[in-house]
């Protein structure tokens, strides 16, 4: 591909305006090495622009400002299904559409509790479509060479805006590890994004691979509705007493036999 096209200066935001990453919860810039869009690794990988990507083909160490990082190479994958979602025409996937993918995720869950992988983090975020196809990719690559992305440079770091990621057909891949859970067939500890947490977690109990299975029954209702099955705020902000209330009316209260196992529940139930 010709790298002679010209390239069109990028805009520049405010350094004082949070974007992307900046966004989310917990982001601690110092974490991340600071990635430069044209960036080449390891004299083989070049950074063609911010997208998203997840089975690795290669890995490798870079020194950054704060540390050593390790480097994860994957093949490109598309959108994931929140995106998905919300570029339906009434926000929300068909029944016969998410059928599929469902069979996929549930194949892919069942290998990784044979092997004892606890996901943890089940969401639409994290269930990616695949991509047979890399022309969707190229033509980012060629948007990239004629118009820079939108970025907002700071002292050590560039934070760019991401581009719309393409469509494309594939199988849906589930991806992000990063929370897993390996080797045990019990833990404990908070888990799970606060929508898709099982009650189990929520009760401060002993927990296993069921929690991911609970995870999709969620993420399945969300992307059939358009809408969450559970809020989970009380007055705007996250309430586990709340998030309780909202299971036992949709699915009735829990066998006493269940909240025995909980030194929590007596904070949420009675005796009655």
């Amino acid at each position: 591909m010709s790298t002679n096209t010209s390239v069109v200066d990028p805009v520049l935001l405010p350094a004082s305006q949070p974007i992307e990453e900046e966004l989310l919860p917990g982001y601690v810039a110092d974490n991340y090495y600071p990635v430069q869009i044209g960036q080449v690794f390891d004299a083989q990988y070049k950074i063609l622009c911010k997208a998203f990507v997840r089975g690795i083909l290669d890995s490798f160490e870079i020194p950054g400002p704060k540390g050593l990082h390790t480097c994860l190479v994957y093949n490109p994958l598309g959108m994931t299904f929140t995106e998905l979602r919300n570029r339906m025409p009434e926000g929300r996937f068909e029944p016969r559409m998410l059928q599929g993918a469902l069979q996929i995720l549930l194949v892919s869950l069942d290998y990784l509790h044979k092997n004892s992988v606890v996901h943890t983090d089940i969401s639409p975020n994290n269930l990616l479509c695949g991509a047979n196809d890399m022309a969707p990719f190229e033509q980012l690559e060629k948007s990239e060479q004629a118009q820079a992305s939108t970025r907002k440079v700071l002292g050590d770091r560039t934070i760019y805006l991401s581009r719309q990621t393409p469509k494309t057909d594939g199988d849906p891949i589930l991806a992000d590890l990063g929370s897993a859970r390996f080797g045990k067939e019990q833990y404990q500890g908070d888990i799970m994004p606060l929508v898709y947490r099982a009650p189990e977690v929520i009760l401060g109990m002993e927990w296993s691979s069921k929690v991911d299975i609970w995870s999709v029954g969620v993420m399945v209702w969300d992307l059939l509705e358009g809408k969450r099955l559970f809020l989970t705020k009380n007055d705007g902000a996250n309430d586990d007493e709340q998030h309780l209330a909202e299971m036992v009316a949709f699915i009735g209260p829990p066998p006493v036999e269940f909240l025995q196992r909980s030194e929590r529940c007596a904070r949420y139930f009675d005796e009655s």
